[in-house]
């Protein structure tokens, strides 16, 4: 068991920093704009594209949140590529390359990154409106040295040992009477995208905290109602960097 999660997590680890290159390497690479498998570092150029139904006059742009202001980064260059953008509906292959100079607004708790919002923007033309596509976040690192010790911290945590640099977060050393920085971990749960009270990573083994969904009473430790409006909890789930790893139960909910 040990041994294939080791396995996974180094597969992991090379591919996302097989995704995040020097400057020269990313010029030949092309990605989805908004994928969320990749990271971003200051100083790299990337080249994100997305997929468009419009015409060649119009040219979409690329914005990122700056102390509270967007602020455009880039302009698409357009092209047409069935090999990215099969959908005959969406044609256009709109691609943007920047150097990242935005570490981003919003930290990540536990590592070393920040989060940058980012969207894309059709601007007004003529007579047609302006578009505002939906915001994405992007995971921003300061450099590639600061990716690799979180990446290696991960793994420490996840062969079981502490490296010099842990802080230990998301182990149950920091929950207390069914609590995490101040919040019950049971009662009403709602799923966010932004802004999270707790990261939470979903795992078969090993759980800081398991999780039974119920419909009603959700009052005692790790009993979770999954809710639109008024939660008690914010959660977002996450691939990497945890603050809790949780572990679906139908009976026996509580902490490890």
């Amino acid at each position: 068991m040990i041994k294939s999660k080791f396995l996974a997590i180094v597969a992991a680890i090379i591919l996302k920093i097989s995704l995040c290159t020097t400057p020269t390497f990313a010029a030949q690479e092309i990605l989805a704009i908004d994928d969320e498998k990749t990271v971003w570092i200051i100083g790299t150029d990337i080249n994100g594209y997305s997929c468009w139904s419009l015409d060649s006059t119009r040219k979409p742009i690329l914005q990122v949140k700056v102390e509270g202001k967007w602020v455009t980064k880039a302009k698409a260059k357009l092209r047409k590529d069935s090999s990215l953008c099969s959908d005959p509906k969406y044609p256009w292959v709109a691609v943007y390359s920047w150097r990242v100079d935005e570490m981003g607004e919003i930290s990540n708790r536990g590592n070393l990154s920040r989060d940058l919002m980012a969207r894309e923007v059709l601007p007004k033309y003529k007579n047609y409106k302006a578009y505002i596509d939906a915001a994405f976040v992007k995971q921003v690192y300061r450099n590639q040295q600061d990716l690799l010790t979180d990446y290696e911290s991960a793994l420490s945590r996840a062969l079981g040992m502490q490296s010099s640099g842990n802080s230990g977060y998301g182990s149950n050393s920091k929950l207390s009477g069914c609590t995490f920085r101040g919040k019950k971990l049971y009662g009403k749960v709602q799923i966010v995208d932004f802004f999270p009270d707790i990261r939470v990573q979903v795992v078969d083994f090993f759980p800081d905290l398991k999780v039974q969904r119920v419909d009603y009473f959700p009052t005692s430790c790790g009993k979770w109602q999954f809710v639109d409006y008024f939660p008690d909890l914010k959660i977002q789930f996450v691939d990497y960097f945890p603050d809790l790893k949780i572990q679906y139960v139908d009976f026996f909910p509580g902490i490890q």
